[in-house]
């Protein structure tokens, strides 16, 4: 961090601010300490000092600590406070933004940077100023210092920082879809990044099945209560989905059978280095990997915050940088000698791979035999616009997706709300589609092309997917309809199996569970099987010995469980009822099943006789048809 002796410049007058109901001014800040974080919302190192402040705060809830955000727009589409606003919901910025039009705070304050960071002392002078993207421990022990320090010389008279809430959950059926692919089976996936989920549609957006619980956080297991953080890019071998889980910097896999969830790669923890040569996946920390792509038995990263493209080896869980030297830039070449400006989009055609390169408006090309990258359109960081023709003339503004099909290479010409065509001999670009009115698009973050020539976008800021006809002139909203949740086991009934009780002896006696599912559904072997039994009545009399056991789940007809019971003799026949609880996943067939949760109880009568020989009672139990489940 720099070390400044000045006082630290009010903010102009006429300022439009975020967050606040009011412009806020330095000299009223006196005796707190103030954090000015100049930023951009498309900057991915920007996004990672958002996560660090916002810890920060938390952190220091009760202390007189100020963070105020100074967006300096890059881009000519971030200057638009509704943009800045939509940006702050996305990322959860909780704390005032000023927008800074014509960078005269940038100015006044000399940062030549994105991100940049200046520390306010009480007093009003500046403690420094810091470049980049810190770590954050470093940042905690900046402010630590600082706080320290003015509780020392008594100048720290603030009051803690009354902040703003996070604001409600979006009702809406998506927020801020990021990636969204089709399937070859029919049906597609989308990143519902702002609700924390995976979403698997059918065409006509009827939900087939939701992947994760909805709320944010690191959490592999079944779908039902599996975490993810901002979800971006997606791809699929028929088995498997793998998921750049963005906010957590980590690489997922969904079991697409059974939608068990579980983690390949990073931790949850932001990376600083990339790794030398090939690591063991889970011991390597990323860099908000945003999208994913199959190039034969490998999976290809675009690591955003690298600028790189990584390599993920299934079979050996390893992982290794393939292309990018790590300096943010455009140069083509040797994989080793090329470089990126955070990518954000991969396309696969053969041993082609497409890159949406979005710090430099810029369309890539990537050969993984001959190990180059080439430019199909795009000149440097400092260069963009909105304009079609030959790669010399023609500019977009930070690309963030890129799709191959029927129509060659389509891009999401983010910022300038478009999609574009580039042709891949020529570098030529053209636009696709500029829908007008309520088919305009607000910063499309992802796109597919359909085997009929239609496409879909991920109208990211309308919070939609855009179904677009193959003449690239005519389209409509994709109407995305929830699937019920099953319900609570709390609201389940409980079912009697049998109306008459069966009779049970003195001694050991086994109790077969029969789990059959409902009429053209399936249980899947490889599913979690959660089996709790426990005596509800004529306790003393019976008991459960040990856990329940499965002994069969393979078959798609039924599950079979036993529990061994004692039963203690008794004088006179007495009533008992065994409670089960169950709770698994049922499907539809087919290659991508459709899975939804089950999660019920029954109650088994039993009658204990001492005249009764002990034996294997048999209990059948018809799983109910899930809620959403096809009929």
């Amino acid at each position: 961090m720099t070390r400044i002796s000045l006082h630290a410049p009010e903010f102009p007058e006429g300022l439009t601010w975020l967050g606040t109901s009011a412009p806020l001014k330095l000299k009223a800040l006196r005796g707190s300490v103030v954090i000015l974080d100049f930023w951009t919302f498309c900057c991915i190192n920007c996004m990672h000092v958002l996560t660090m402040l916002r810890d920060l705060e938390e952190a220091h809830r009760d202390d007189p600590l100020v963070v105020i955000g100074v967006h300096s727009a890059k881009f000519r589409a971030e200057r638009d406070p509704e943009r800045v606003r939509d940006a702050m919901k996305r990322y959860g910025v909780r704390h005032p933004v000023v927008v800074d039009e014509g960078m005269s705070i940038w100015q006044s304050y000399a940062i030549r940077a994105w991100p940049s960071l200046v520390f306010i002392r009480p007093d009003g002078a500046i403690a420094g100023i810091a470049p980049g993207e810190p770590a954050a421990e470093e940042l905690n022990e900046v402010v630590q210092g600082l706080l320290m320090e003015a509780r020392f010389e008594k100048t720290l008279t603030g009051a803690p920082t009354s902040r703003a809430r996070d604001p409600e959950p979006s009702t809406e059926a998506l927020s801020f879809p990021g990636k969204v692919v089709s399937l070859p089976e029919g049906g597609l996936l989308v990143s519902d990044s702002g609700h924390h989920r995976l979403l698997l549609l059918e065409d006509d957006g009827r939900v087939r099945t939701t992947i994760g619980s909805g709320e944010p956080g690191l959490k592999d297991g079944p779908s039902s209560s599996a975490r993810f953080s901002r979800p971006q890019g997606l791809v699929t071998d028929g088995k498997t989905l793998y998921v750049a889980d963005t906010g957590n910097h980590a690489l997922r896999a969904v079991d697409l059978a059974t939608l068990a969830v579980t983690t390949l790669a990073g931790d949850g923890t932001l990376g600083r280095q990339p790794p030398s040569g090939f690591r063991p996946a889970l011991e390597v920390r990323l860099r908000s990997p945003w999208d994913l792509a199959l190039v034969h038995d490998y999976l290809l990263v675009a690591m955003a915050g690298a600028h790189q493209i990584w390599l993920y080896l299934p079979d050996e869980k390893a992982i290794a940088v393939l292309a990018g030297a790590g300096p943010e830039s455009i140069d083509d070449g040797s994989f080793a000698q090329a470089t990126f400006s955070q990518p954000t989009g991969l396309a696969v055609s053969g041993s082609s791979v497409y890159v949406a390169d979005s710090e430099t408006s810029a369309v890539r090309a990537m050969d993984v035999d001959a190990r180059t990258v080439r430019t199909l359109v795009g000149k440097g960081l400092f260069d963009f616009g909105d304009e079609d023709g030959p790669p010399a003339r023609a500019r977009l503004q930070h690309v963030q997706a890129v799709s191959f099909g029927p129509h060659g290479v389509l891009v999401a010409d983010t910022y300038n709300d478009k999609i574009k065509k580039v042709d891949v001999g020529t570098g030529r670009v053209e636009t696709w589609y500029a829908g007008k009115g309520d088919l305009a698009l607000a910063e499309p973050g992802g796109l597919c092309q359909l085997p009929n020539g239609d496409v879909v976008v991920a109208d990211t800021n309308h919070h939609r997917l855009l179904l677009i006809q193959e003449d690239g002139r005519t389209a409509s909203v994709l109407s995305i309809r929830e699937a019920a949740r099953a319900p609570s086991r709390a609201q389940l009934p409980a079912v009697r199996v049998t109306p008459e009780p069966d009779e049970v002896g003195a001694g050991t006696a086994q109790l077969h569970l029969v789990l059959t599912p409902p009429q053209d559904l399936d249980l899947v072997g490889s599913a979690p099987l959660d089996i709790q039994v426990s005596v509800t009545s004529g306790h003393g009399v019976i008991s459960i010995q040990g856990d329940a056991e499965p002994l069969d789940a393979s078959g798609s007809d039924s599950a079979l469980v036993q529990v061994s019971l004692q039963v203690t003799p008794a004088a006179e026949a007495t009533d008992a009822e065994v409670r089960v609880r169950v709770g698994t996943m049922i499907c539809a067939p087919g290659d991508i099943a459709a899975c939804w949760p089950v999660d019920c109880e029954y109650r088994i009568p039993l009658k204990v006789n001492a005249r009764a020989s002990s034996r294997a009672i048999v209990a059948r139990l018809p799983l109910p048809r899930p809620e959403g489940a096809l009929t």
